[in-house]
């Protein structure tokens, strides 16, 4: 399961590495004819959800800056001027219509988030 996520997060950002690829990349072995930056994309990619489902499985999982910044610090290392921290200009979102031109308004909407994060933990086993 873990490689068919890595290949969709990695195909919005115009990786041209197939779901094959992944698999194999990610059990250790390269292809020929693809360069090192789509290697280390689909890589990156892999340790933050790896580390995700870690924090998941164990019960630790929240949506604070400071999860943001471990993940960031993984899924963007050497594909952004800097990694592991929240951007300083404006963020838009690749494939949407999302553009926020404030770290409050960012903020603001991972606060929200993290509300319905928490309800729907809170209703997890209720609803069985």
């Amino acid at each position: 399961m873990l490689p068919e996520y890595v290949f969709d997060i990695a195909q919005p950002e115009k990786n041209p590495t197939t779901l094959p690829e992944v698999q194999t990349l990610m059990d250790g072995v390269t292809i020929g004819g693809r360069g090192l930056r789509m290697y280390k994309q689909a890589l990156n990619i892999g340790d933050a959800w790896s580390m995700l489902l870690r924090f998941v499985e164990a019960g630790t999982f929240t949506v604070t800056k400071e999860m943001f910044h471990k993940m960031n610090a993984l899924v963007a290392k050497v594909e952004s001027l800097e990694w592991g921290k929240f951007r300083t200009g404006s963020v838009g979102i690749a494939g949407t219509e999302y553009y926020e031109a404030s770290l409050a308004g960012i903020r603001g909407d991972i606060r929200s988030r993290n509300r319905d994060y928490t309800r729907l933990l809170q209703c997890r086993g209720k609803s069985y």
